[in-house]
């Protein structure tokens, strides 16, 4: 089972998905996440067109994010992931599609603004985080299919040996990487609503739900929900909290803090 403030999410997010607008299927829930996660590539070659940047660090966020929206397509044409296969109805599909565009914020918010960039230590850190994140999330992703594909129940090796949501680690680092790229305080509340209130309670959902098979308490015990169990004494779930932080950093001290 799950507690209230999960529960109540995921009737939030049940009734967006399936039961908002008219009941007639209109497409597959990936063709949204496509649509939107591939336009970074779109937009960001507009954006620069438009505003004439072709600096270091708004080349670097429209080769992270563009790269990130071609992955995420060349993934689900390879190796589709059955969650992302559902037709939803007209409403549910642009309930899905409208928050993975907002994320095109975060190449606005680099392009738009060539005096204020962020210091080259910054964008290859965020590199490097973004491509570890990709790391996870593409290789977890791709496990979790293949192996399901083959037998049903618990994956408790590779990717989720010790980590039972290794795919939204990545996908974390991603958009963490993202956001400190635009270093706008806005963008970090952006994902810090987006993961508390659906990664957050999707990982739970999930844990009740495969917690039926065979050696789930076992795999339970030894492994944390976004890091490793007792990972130097921090619990998986203070990574959503994260962007919060750093959204206050960011009002507090100034936008432009993190340049040397």
């Amino acid at each position: 089972t799950v507690g209230p403030f999960f529960a109540f999410w995921d009737a939030v997010w049940n009734f967006c998905f399936y039961k908002l607008g008219p009941p007639t299927p209109f497409a597959k829930q990936n063709l949204a996440l496509n649509i939107g996660k591939g336009g970074n590539v779109v937009f960001g070659l507009l954006w620069l067109l438009y505003y004439n940047n072709w600096s270091f660090p708004a080349l670097a966020i429209v080769g992270m994010q563009g790269s990130y929206g071609v992955i995420w397509v060349l993934k689900d044409l390879v190796c589709p992931d059955g969650t992302w296969q559902r037709v939803l109805n007209s409403g549910g599909w642009i309930f899905t599609l409208i928050p993975v565009c907002v994320y095109w914020f975060f190449e606005w918010a680099v392009i738009a603004f060539p005096d204020s960039p962020p210091s080259p230590f910054l964008v290859g850190f965020c590199i490097a985080l973004y491509s570890v994140g990709i790391f996870f999330m593409i290789g977890a992703d791709v496990q979790k299919t293949t192996t399901l594909s083959l037998k049903k129940g618990l994956i408790t090796t590779g990717f989720f040996q010790y980590i039972r949501n290794p795919n939204y680690l990545g996908e974390c680092f991603i958009y963490y990487s993202f956001a400190l790229m635009a270093r706008s305080m806005w963008g970090f509340l952006l994902i810090s609503i987006f993961w508390v209130f659906f990664f957050w309670p999707n990982m739970v959902r999930k844990d009740a739900s495969i917690s039926r098979h065979p050696g789930w308490q076992e795999y339970y015990s030894r492994s944390g929900l976004l890091l490793p169990k007792g990972l130097i004494g921090l619990s998986g779930e203070f990574l959503l909290f994260m962007p919060w932080v750093t959204a206050f950093f960011f009002l507090r001290e100034s936008i432009n803090i993190l340049n040397p």
